[in-house]
């Protein structure tokens, strides 16, 4: 059973290290964060400290800001109790130093969540973003503007129930556009004329030049391997090592562009190829062929 000490110096130093934040250095990564807070209204038992909260990770942005807090746990026990301490933190900093409001991780170095505070709720993340993820997630949503505060020409459509109609399809597209945001998927186009279209992007790995019925009719040996290993969401590296591969480029071009060509495995991520936090599964042709139904 590891200490947050050893949790932190074994496990969370070494993933934000993955992620390229330096955490022996000041100027990207601060450690015990000080933030002055009213002592009457910290919710921490009362310490010699009073006056003062200590945040585990403070990562900053490159103008030196906080960009988020990471609140620590040793393994023992749930990530979720640093979730509320850890939102706490943000909004303090928020308070204390002015700026936006840092984004929220909270871990035990074995699971870890993320949280965009006041926009998405907290989700199971695998590994910690880069300061480029994170500074254009901050620019996101710095920039998004809701369709629902549009203004509504009413020398178009004027009439209350007209209005009303209207705002109600702002409201839905919002919502769908908001699911798809969560989700990572590819930005949706939205043109207003006489109608209105939502136009989805087609992920670029599914573009192609061959002619309708062209596609792979039968699975390949190699692709049948895969299906075969692939279980739930694994990555690369994990199909790989199931596969007894070592070879990347055999891989990729024998296995992998073959079964998502195939349509018998899908990405993830499919808007970010090369994502680290990149995942495979089958689709429902793939599980099919699994089930022996196609091939």
């Amino acid at each position: 059973m590891k200490t947050e000490q050893q949790t932190r110096i074994e496990l969370i130093d070494v993933a934000l290290k993955k992620a390229g934040w330096n955490v022996d250095d000041p100027g990207h990564v601060v450690q015990e964060y000080d933030i002055l807070v009213d002592p009457l209204q910290v919710a921490e038992a009362r310490t010699p400290y009073g006056g003062h909260q200590f945040s585990d990770y403070v990562l900053l942005g490159r103008d030196r800001k906080p960009l988020a807090v990471v609140e620590a746990k040793k393994t023992s026990k749930d990530a979720a109790l640093g979730r509320e301490q850890a939102k706490q933190y943000c909004y303090n900093i928020c308070k204390d130093k002015g700026g936006e409001l840092p984004f929220c991780f909270y871990t035990n170095g074995l699971e870890t969540y993320f949280w965009d505070l006041g926009n998405y709720p907290p989700r199971k993340i695998v590994g910690f973003p880069t300061l480029d993820d994170l500074e254009r997630f901050l620019y996101i949503r710095q920039h998004k503007k809701s369709l629902t505060d549009e203004l509504i020409n009413t020398d178009i459509a004027g009439r209350d129930y007209q209005i009303r109609a209207i705002r109600a399809v702002l409201e839905g597209i919002e919502r769908i556009r908001t699911a798809l945001e969560r989700e990572h998927c590819p930005k949706v186009n939205i043109r207003f004329n006489t109608m209105f279209t939502l136009e989805f992007p087609r992920p670029t790995y599914l573009k192609t030049d061959k002619k309708p019925g062209a596609a792979i009719k039968k699975t390949t040996p190699q692709v049948t391997r895969l299906l075969e290993v692939l279980q739930g969401e694994m990555t690369r590296g994990e199909i790989m090592k199931k596969l007894s591969l070592k070879d990347r480029m055999h891989f990729s071009k024998e296995y992998l562009t073959r079964a998502i060509d195939g349509g018998y495995i899908e990405m993830t991520i499919p808007d970010k190829p090369n994502s680290r936090f990149q995942r495979y599964r089958l689709t429902d042709k793939g599980r099919r062929v699994i089930e022996g139904d196609e091939g």
